[in-house]
């Protein structure tokens, strides 16, 4: 069962990601992007980076393929595979990604990681991020996510930097209690 976690830009779907991996053993299904990488991200982890080309040649095996024009207008596309996952792997998403995993059946648990805008917008500052596309992508997250909490299993809120170990850890328990009930 894949643990699909689901978030608004910033906040903090990665930072979880990684606090799962590290105490809780899970392995992440890493998407594909046609984005250009952070200073802080790295290949084969964060996401694989790709060219468009390459995209390309490697988008029939993708479950799922998404494009988003950023505030430059540049467009940057990603793709995902789920023919490896099994127990204790997660991947993030956006609502379209979680919602069209759904309507294929996957055997999935959902979490909504909820925090206020205000938080976001400042992580968004500390990685970097453009004012202006910190502006797209807080009004976009507003109409892309309006009614996720509805279709996921789990919210579970990430209001403070120093809680992911406490956000990580209330997410591993509802996973292992799902995968326990489902077992069952």
């Amino acid at each position: 069962m894949i643990l699909a976690i689901v978030g608004k830009s910033a906040a903090g779907k990665t930072v979880t990601g990684f606090e799962l991996s590290q105490k809780f053993g899970f392995k992440k299904i890493i998407t594909y992007t046609t984005r250009a990488m952070r200073p802080n991200e790295k290949n084969g982890e964060d996401y694989w980076f790709v060219t468009n080309e390459e995209f390309d040649k490697l988008s029939s095996k993708f479950a799922d393929i998404k494009t988003y024009t950023r505030a430059d207008g540049i467009k940057v596309r990603y793709g995902f595979s789920i023919d490896d996952s099994e127990d204790f792997t997660y991947i993030i998403l956006d609502p379209f990604g979680y919602l069209h995993l759904r309507m294929l059946n996957v055997d999935m648990v959902g979490v909504y990681i909820h925090c206020r805008d205000s938080i976001r917008v400042h992580r968004s500052h500390v990685r970097g991020d453009a004012d202006d596309e910190i502006r797209r992508r807080i009004k976009t997250d507003e109409e892309d996510f309006q009614d996720i909490e509805q279709y996921v299993e789990y919210v579970v809120d990430n209001e403070y930097e120093n809680e992911v170990d406490k956000v990580a850890a209330k997410i591993n328990e509802l996973y292992r209690e799902e995968l326990k009930e489902k077992e069952g």
